[in-house]
């Protein structure tokens, strides 16, 4: 009953989020701009598009060297399940999935595979932040962005902080620095935090106590990584890699629509982007994608056609949501599953006894 209602709370956000960006909306116009689009710059974007999933399965897998050194093709099959499940599921599903995909294919514990996957988004985190980074020093508006009401057919005009960008890097830096130091202390004081919590569970039965012990031991043992600072910083360095190339492809997509490149426009989008995805939301990111696209341009050149950014949000969200999917299901296809049965799998994994290990191919 709980899932459920999680995906109807999802779905209803997704639902208002679009009706939202639909408002005030000319389709004509915004047919006009889709056909008058560069296709030559929509297939470079494209390009960008690939490589982003490259350099994050690569990621990913200095995170998990370790414990699991995986060949690159399972270390992208893992990556592109969890994509295709926050594309299509709502709260980020697919987090959990890549740690259950891991699972799978190293027969490790559930725990040990959510501390590798609780790493790689830290190592997200060093990405994101140097992009808000670089908006908040090259895009530092007078007074409130101010994004006109027939922007998204509103009463008024809307009203947007000028701190918007500097809030979101202060809190994503001590988001990063909270886990960075509990995820550290956790695996310096593995053994301390294994008796703390065995001895709080044991306060309610022997046998909860012992399997709490386990969980944590396992968990701890998925931060492995940590005693490589060379793994480390190259995770770290493919973070800056990855997000470098989220900028780059927005650079063909506004020239793909004829729009005005400032050099500091791309990081802004990005930076605006990556702020409204960081938080569980909608199915597809319906809505949750597309606003924050067309208020950047919006905000970055009031003269932007209000047709031409709502045309750019929507060509934008769809090919990277038709790469996800098809990038995704392939894997599926390849290791035989189903999504949907891979997500009921995920909620029984925390209860379940481990997989045997599977003989890792390519490896």
């Amino acid at each position: 009953m709980k899932t459920r209602a999680r995906l109807a709370l999802g779905f209803l956000a997704g639902l208002l989020l679009l009706g939202l960006f639909l408002r005030g909306t000319d389709w004509r116009e915004v047919l006009a701009a889709l056909k008058r689009a560069d296709l030559g710059w929509l297939s470079v974007s494209q390009v960008m598009i690939w490589l982003s999933f490259f350099a994050r399965a690569k990621r990913w897998g200095y995170v998990v060297h370790g414990t699991a050194p995986l060949s690159y093709g399972r270390l992208f099959t893992s990556v592109q399940i969890g994509q295709l499940a926050n594309f299509t599921l709502p709260l980020r599903a697919g987090d959990l999935l890549q740690a259950l995909a891991l699972r799978r294919f190293t027969g490790q514990r559930a725990s040990l595979c959510v501390a590798q996957v609780a790493l790689d988004r830290i190592s997200d985190l060093v990405g994101v932040l140097a992009v808000l980074f670089v908006a908040i020093l090259s895009f530092q508006p007078d007074g409130p962005i101010l994004i006109p009401r027939e922007t998204f057919g509103t009463a008024s005009p809307l009203e947007i902080p000028a701190t918007v960008f500097r809030t979101s890097v202060v809190l994503m830096a001590a988001i990063f620095a909270g886990l960075a130091v509990v995820l550290a202390l956790l695996f310096i004081y593995r053994e301390r935090a294994q008796e703390t919590g065995a001895r709080l569970a044991g306060l309610f039965s022997a046998r909860l106590a012992r399997r709490v012990g386990e969980q944590i031991g396992h968990f701890t043992e998925g931060l492995r990584v940590l005693n490589s600072p060379r793994c480390i910083l190259k995770s770290m360095l493919f973070s800056l890699l990855t997000w470098g190339i989220f900028v780059g492809g927005f650079v063909p997509l506004m020239l793909a629509f004829h729009l005005r490149v400032s050099w500091n426009a791309p990081f802004v989008l990005t930076g605006l982007l990556a702020a409204a995805l960081s938080f569980p939301g909608t199915p597809g990111y319906v809505g949750q994608y597309h606003i924050p696209v067309v208020v950047g341009l919006v905000a970055l050149d009031p003269g932007t056609p209000l047709a031409t950014a709502k045309a750019l949000a929507l060509a934008a969200h769809f090919l990277n949501l038709a790469h996800v999917l098809l990038s995704g299901l392939v894997c599926l296809a390849l290791e035989r599953k189903a999504l949907r049965g891979l997500h009921r799998e995920a909620q029984r994994a925390g209860s379940e006894k481990p997989d045997q290990p599977q003989p890792l191919e390519g490896a």
